[in-house]
């Protein structure tokens, strides 16, 4: 069996190689959609004022033990950002890219998952077929490669009839 959110090309390829004589069933639309649950809020922001409005952002959304999913699209830059949390006081995060051994990316994961880290910054490693319960808020600090992506990653939130908000920069 194989699942996917969204049936692109490249998708379809795939399971046309690995599975016999495939059957598809689609729930809802063949359109690629955002979950209507998702308020989007996005925001044209100069590349020197971008780590400005986050932490005017993270401010205002961390009064609450509310979960934060804060999404980079390099792996450097999760690096560079979860540093930069951190030498501004922000000890509730954690980070998860594809550079990091698989045992720090579950310590990573279950710290933000059971509530002891409310900050998980993240390539797009966590963006698909992660199911990560009552994230209230996704970022995009940095777009996505591509519109899939972009849906892939606010569908973060809003999930089993909850809603969210997704802040793209």
């Amino acid at each position: 069996l194989m699942f996917s959110a969204t049936w692109p090309k490249s998708v379809q390829n795939l399971a046309n190689e690995f599975l016999n004589d495939p059957i598809q069933i689609k729930i809802g639309s063949q359109d690629l959609n955002a979950n209507k649950n998702i308020k989007q809020i996005v925001e044209v922001v100069e590349r020197h004022e971008k780590k400005r409005k986050l932490f005017e952002l993270l401010e205002k959304l961390l009064k609450n033990d509310e979960k934060i999913l804060l999404f980079t699209l390099y792996k450097k830059s999760t690096n560079w950002l979860y540093n930069e949390l951190r030498r501004n006081g922000y000890d509730n995060v954690v980070m998860m890219n594809g550079n990091m051994k698989q045992y720090e990316r579950e310590r990573a994961l279950k710290q933000f998952t059971n509530g002891e880290k409310q900050i998980l910054i993240a390539t797009d490693v966590v963006s698909r077929g992660m199911d990560i319960k009552n994230v209230n808020y996704v970022i995009n600090y940095e777009y996505p490669l591509t519109t899939e992506d972009y849906i892939h990653r606010i569908g973060r939130t809003g999930r089993a009839g909850r809603t969210g908000t997704a802040f793209t920069f």
